[in-house]
C-alpha cells in the first residue's frame, strides 16, 4: 500500500525503500548529512535560499514543458523532446547533477560465455557524478575496500534516468504514467530477437537496476512525476519514493519542492571516496536500525501473548485442553512442539488481523467492543473476573466471516498455519484470549 507523508503531500513512499519516519526527519532537516555543506551550497549562501533558487528554475522549465505538451499542434516527437529538455534542466540546473548523457540505449550482458545474451533498455540518459577522487579510490590498491552498498553490490555515481513522453491514450484520452506499459519502454534480448517485452517506465527502470551490476540507484521521469528507485532482491513489491511535478509546480508549492530538493539533490548521488557509500545508503543503514527497535518489540508481545495464551490453555477445562494435558503428561508433546504450535496460533491472529485492517473480512464483534470488554477487566480485580469468565470458556477459532467465494483480494495464503493437527479443538477463558488481545500496562 502505498504511503502519502502527509495529508497534503506531493510525495509518496512505496514498499520499502525508505521508512516513513526516515523521510520525515529528512524532510525535517533532521537526519544525517544535511548541513548546508552537504548539499554543496556555495559559501555566503544558505540551503533556503538555494532550494528557492532551484525552484524558480525548475518551475519555469515545467511550464515551458507544459506548455508544448498542451500545444494541439505540436507533434509526439515534439512533445517528447520538450520532456527531455525538461529533464536535463530539471536535473541539471535545478537539482545540481552534470549534465545528462544521452543514451539511445543500455546493454546489459547476460548468461555464460556458452549461452550468453545480451538485453538491452532503452533508457533515455546517464546522470554521472563520478568525481576525480572517486575514480582514483576505484583504481587505486586492491587492499582498500570496494564501493559497495548495504548489500554489497558496488555503489555507482551513474544513475540511470528513464524518461519518457506522457504520451494520451487514444481510447481513454488519460495521459500514461510511470507504471503504464508503453512501446518506447520494450525491452528486447539477443537470445529471442523477434519477441520484445513492453515495460512500463518504472518496470524497466527496476529490471535494469535488478540485471545490471554497474547501477544500484536509478530514476524515472515523465514530466509529471519523478520517482527514485534502488536494485531490490524481489519483485514481490514494488519500492520507490515519487514526487508529483504537477501538483507541486500547478499548486506554486515551494515546500513539497523542498522536500523533492533534499531527498533528490545530486548530492544525495555522490560517492563518498572514504566511505564508498552515497547518502541514499548511507540512510538505508538508518532505516535498518531503525527497524530493530520494532522487531525487539514484537518479539517481546509475542512471547507474553504465546505464555498468556500456553498457560491459559493448561488450566482451562474442556475435551481438546484434556487431551493437551494427558499428551503432556505421557510426553508425546514436548515443551518445543508446545511452543511451535502456540506460535502458529498467533501467526493465525496476525494474519486474521491484517485481513481484518484492510476490510477483507468482518467480525461479529468490533474491534471498539473488544476493547471495551478489555477495559473493563483491567478496572477490576482480574482473579475474580477470569473466575467468573471461566464458566463461559471461549474456543479459539475467531469470529470472522470471509469474502464471497470467488473474490480475489491477491491473497497467498500459506497452508502450514492452518494445518487442523495445529493448536486443534483448544479452549480458553474469555479473560485470558483477551488479555492476551489487550493486555494491561
Amino acid at each position: 500500500m502505498a504511503t502519502k507523508i502527509s495529508t497534503t503531500s506531493c510525495c509518496r513512499l512505496e514498499g520499502k525503500l525508505f521508512t516513513g519516519v526516515r523521510l520525515e526527519r529528512i524532510f525535517e532537516r533532521s537526519s544525517d548529512a544535511q548541513s548546508d555543506a552537504s548539499y554543496h551550497v556555495p559559501s555566503g549562501q544558505s540551503l533556503k535560499e538555494e532550494i528557492a533558487r532551484a525552484y524558480r528554475i525548475a518551475s519555469n522549465a515545467y511550464f515551458q514543458f507544459k506548455r508544448a505538451f498542451d500545444h494541439p499542434s505540436y507533434s509526439n516527437e515534439v512533445k517528447r523532446e520538450a520532456t527531455r529538455q525538461f529533464a536535463r534542466t530539471f536535473f541539471s540546473a535545478a537539482l545540481g547533477y552534470n549534465q545528462p548523457r544521452t543514451v539511445e540505449q543500455i546493454e546489459v550482458a547476460e548468461g555464460h560465455s556458452s549461452n550468453r545474451h545480451v538485453v538491452t533498455f532503452p533508457v533515455a540518459m546517464l546522470l554521472d557524478q563520478t568525481t576525480d577522487a572517486t575514480e582514483a579510490r576505484m583504481a587505486s590498491s586492491t587492499n582498500i575496500t570496494p564501493l559497495s552498498g548495504n548489500d554489497g553490490q558496488r555503489v555507482s555515481s551513474i544513475i540511470p534516468l528513464t524518461v519518457v513522453y506522457a504520451a494520451l491514450d487514444g481510447k481513454t484520452g488519460q495521459r500514461s504514467t510511470l507504471d503504464s506499459i508503453l512501446d518506447a519502454c520494450a525491452i528486447t534480448d539477443s537470445a529471442k530477437p523477434k519477441k520484445v517485452g513492453r515495460r512500463s517506465p518504472f518496470a524497466l527502470t527496476q529490471e535494469l537496476l535488478n540485471m545490471s551490476a554497474d547501477y544500484l540507484w536509478g530514476l524515472a521521469f515523465n514530466g509529471f512525476s519523478v520517482r527514485l528507485l534502488r536494485d531490490v532482491m524481489s519483485f514481490a513489491r514494488p519500492s520507490f519514493v515519487e514526487f508529483d511535478l504537477e501538483a507541486i509546480f500547478e499548486g506554486d508549492n515551494q515546500a513539497e519542492f523542498s522536500h523533492l530538493y533534499l531527498l533528490l539533490h545530486s548530492s544525495r548521488a555522490h560517492v563518498d571516496a572514504i566511505s564508498g557509500l552515497n547518502v541514499w545508503e548511507e540512510w538505508l543503514k538508518l532505516c535498518a536500525q531503525e527497524g530493530i527497535p520494532a522487531r525487539e518489540q514484537l518479539s517481546k508481545s509475542m512471547q507474553e501473548a504465546m505464555e498468556c495464551l500456553g498457560t491459559g490453555f493448561l488450566r482451562a477445562k474442556g475435551t481438546g485442553n484434556d487431551a493437551l494435558r494427558a499428551k503432556i503428561a505421557r510426553h508425546e508433546l514436548s515443551a518445543q512442539d508446545y511452543n511451535h504450535q502456540l506460535m502458529r496460533l498467533m501467526y493465525r491472529f496476525l494474519f486474521v488481523f491484517c485481513l481484518e485492517e484492510r476490510g477483507i473480512i468482518h467480525t461479529r464483534f468490533t474491534a471498539e467492543t473488544l476493547k471495551q470488554k478489555a477495559t473493563a477487566l483491567q478496572a477490576q480485580d482480574l482473579k475474580d473476573q477470569l473466575a467468573r469468565e471461566r464458566s463461559a470458556e471461549t474456543m479459539v477459532e475467531p469470529a470472522y466471516a470471509l469474502p464471497d467465494e470467488g473474490e480475489d483480494h491477491g491473497l497467498n495464503l500459506d497452508p502450514g498455519i492452518w494445518l487442523p493437527d495445529q493448536a486443534n479443538n483448544l479452549t480458553v477463558g474469555g479473560g485470558v484470549l483477551l488479555e492476551t488481545l489487550y493486555p494491561r500496562n
